[in-house]
């Protein structure tokens, strides 16, 4: 067999190529300022810009203040009248508030007042005197409006035939055979 170096030294000479590499690109900054140098040196004063500085477009506004002959001046903002129109939208809010209330506590007034109209009506039809429900007698609306109690019993299981299907179904369906007694388990073997 053969011996393998161990791969560690090629990691040992990894930064010899890093370093060559940092030498070229410093080489290479040193190159191009030394050619800038020398262009500001051929009548162009060092760090000369080749385009020409311009002004910042649009209007100053030294500019807007002549056009339309403002002179500066202090902004003053009247709090009074701002605390007033806000307390103004305020008490529109409550007011607002206020009729909905009222118009809510006019609509369930006229609610209960057709319901007693109609409970009175309908005991008038009735013929039975008028009763208020405090009395704790339930009215005929009431009673209309409570289902009634399902009937509970329990018919014991007929043994005869099954029955014939109701006419004018429009199935035509044969009779099921009697069925034989079932053994009572005293017969059993």
């Amino acid at each position: 067999m053969v011996a393998v170096p161990p791969p560690r030294s090629a990691a040992r000479r990894d930064w010899i190529y890093w370093l060559v590499l940092g030498l070229c690109f410093g080489i290479g900054h040193g190159i191009a300022e030394r050619l800038i140098r020398a262009q500001g040196e051929g009548g162009a004063p060092a760090g000369y810009q080749n385009f020409g500085v311009q002004a910042f477009p649009g209007e100053t506004l030294e500019a807007l203040r002549r056009s339309h002959g403002g002179a500066p001046r202090d902004v003053w903002v009247d709090f009074e009248s701002l605390e007033q129109e806000k307390r103004n939208q305020q008490d529109q809010a409550d007011a607002e508030k206020q009729r909905v209330e009222l118009e809510d506590r006019q609509r369930a007034e006229n609610r209960q007042a057709q319901q007693e109209a109609e409970r009175a009506r309908l005991d008038s039809l009735d013929g039975a005197p008028p009763s208020s429900p405090a009395a704790g007698g339930s009215t005929p609306l009431e009673s209309l409006s409570q289902p009634a109690a399902p009937n509970l019993e329990v018919t014991a299981p007929s043994t005869g035939t099954i029955p014939e299907p109701a006419t004018g179904t429009g199935l035509n369906l044969p009779a099921l055979p009697e069925a034989p007694p079932a053994p009572s388990p005293a017969t059993r073997p």
